[in-house]
């Protein structure tokens, strides 16, 4: 499976065996630190000092939310868990293309804010800006719990997310989060993505190849 990247968007691309994301088998049992660096991204240090619990949502007709409920759904029910621990205030940022249909009204503190669009990449401009008053990003599997996590903000995710051995499964968990060291995590992470030259060479191809002779032939 061949998808837009999440670590720099529209100039890498995730390559993986039988799936997206967490889920998928990328061929990068073995690594090194040599990649990492060429995405010129910093590890921040942990740094919760925000307030604001921020849920991101997901496009809920992607492959990733297959089998999922509808998203709204999803995120009533991410609320009512928090609730239970805390009385922060929460933020609901839908995807940028995904049309939700939620009442914040019906809960206390809630906001829904629409992230600020760039038209002509369909990105979101404002989420760097939003994680400098965050204390933790709940979301299912998608890349803003990765640009938080490198940013120094905890995440809250699923089994299915990149994120998910540096992250936090259970929103009980949401007042004192894990911060694990996020080294290893981020060297083997380099080798899910792919640039236009590198796939043009065959790179990712040989140890996909390779992969799949050994796992699946």
């Amino acid at each position: 499976v061949l998808e837009v990247g999440g670590l720099l968007r529209n100039i890498s691309f995730k390559i993986g065996i039988n799936g997206i994301n967490r889920d998928a088998d990328f061929a990068n049992q073995t690594f090194d630190d040599q990649r990492w660096p060429l995405f010129k991204h910093e590890l921040r240090p942990w740094n919760p000092t925000g307030d604001l619990i921020v849920i991101c949502g997901q496009h809920d007709s992607s492959e990733q939310w297959k089998g999922l409920p509808k998203m709204s759904q999803w995120i009533e029910q991410q609320i009512t868990e928090i609730r239970k621990y805390t009385t922060r205030p929460i933020l609901v940022r839908p995807h940028p293309r995904n049309v939700i249909h939620f009442d914040e009204n019906k809960f206390k503190n809630v906001k829904v804010r629409l992230p600020k669009r760039d038209y002509m990449t369909y990105d979101d401009t404002d989420f760097k800006a939003t994680l400098e008053r965050t204390w933790a990003v709940v979301n299912h599997s998608s890349n803003p719990a990765m640009e938080a996590v490198m940013r120094g903000i905890p995440v809250f995710v699923s089994e299915s997310s990149l994120c998910h051995n540096v992250g936090n499964i259970k929103l009980a968990d949401i007042n004192t989060p894990a911060m694990p060291n996020r080294l290893t995590w981020a060297n083997k992470l380099a080798y899910t993505e792919w640039f236009a030259d590198e796939i043009e060479q065959g790179i990712p191809w040989a140890r996909i190849k390779n992969r799949l002779e050994e796992k699946y032939l």
